[in-house]
């Protein structure tokens, strides 16, 4: 896809925007109290970098569906209570070694917008439940609905939330129990390729087994546990509590897709 007018990444005015807020925040993160708390310099530099870098990898895709996945995920990172000029005030870190009203487990999470202000926990306990009562019952054909031409199947939205939760679930287990840690990236769509023949029921039944084992897990952290860090290629140093937030975010976000088929 090329957007018209338009044949480098460097022409988009969005590029060149978040480009710029992000030259602004290293300028402003060079010296102060901001350049010696690395910890808060290093995740505001990575989160101001995001929306860039994520804005130039989507256009690179050649795909519409892909190029807008990935400026929600550049929205994202410019939503994030570290660089939100509604929560972050300045960008000197506070006597406590952080920005105002920072929240280590809102950093660049791309689906904080869908878990709002739930609790991370209840909504892994619900959500795989309203997909349950949604698809259960639901025929061969039904599974393979889906939103618009091109777009995942039922089914292989199911073998997506299946595969994160075993994904993100090993991410956590490995971040608990090696460290340091750096996790990985995986590539969803190679992923997909892998279980291309998984049935919808069946990556029903694995998504609510594998996250079942997950919520049990999560369910048995102290706080010392989940504040564990590990770090991202993609999103700097997190946290296991940031992992949960993440998963049960991700889980809603795709069970309103799942509930658009089912009017289809």
């Amino acid at each position: 896809m090329r957007v018209r007018g338009v044949d480098r990444f460097e022409d988009l005015i969005v590029w060149q925007l978040a480009d710029e807020l992000r030259r602004e925040v290293f300028a402003a993160t060079e010296a102060g109290k901001a350049a010696r708390d690395f910890r808060y310099r290093d995740q505001i530099r990575d989160a101001s970098s995001s929306a860039a870098r994520n804005t130039a990898e989507g256009f690179g895709r050649f795909n519409p569906g892909e190029f807008a996945h990935f400026l929600d995920f550049a929205r994202a990172s410019l939503r994030t209570r570290t660089l939100n000029p509604r929560t972050q005030r300045t960008l000197e870190p506070s006597n406590d070694n952080r920005p105002n009203d920072y929240d280590p487990r809102m950093l660049q999470n791309p689906y904080s917008s869908d878990l709002a202000d739930r609790d991370p926990l209840q909504a892994l306990r619900d959500t795989p439940n309203r997909i349950r009562a949604l698809v259960h019952s639901w025929t061969a054909a039904q599974f393979e609905r889906s939103l618009a031409p091109g777009k995942w199947s039922a089914r292989q939205i199911l073998i997506h939330l299946a595969q994160t939760e075993l994904a993100l679930g090993t991410r956590a287990r490995m971040a608990l129990c090696t460290s340091p840690y750096a996790a990985q990236a995986f590539d969803q769509d190679r992923w997909m390729a892998r279980d291309s023949t998984v049935s919808g029921a069946e990556a029903l039944d694995a998504l609510l087994a594998i996250g079942a084992m997950n919520r049990a897990l999560f369910q048995s952290l102290s706080a010392a546990d989940r504040a564990t860090p590990f770090s991202h290629p993609e999103y700097g140093n997190l946290t296991v509590d940031w992992l949960i937030h993440q998963m049960a975010g991700h889980q809603i976000h795709h069970l309103k897709q799942l509930e658009a088929i089912a009017t289809r």
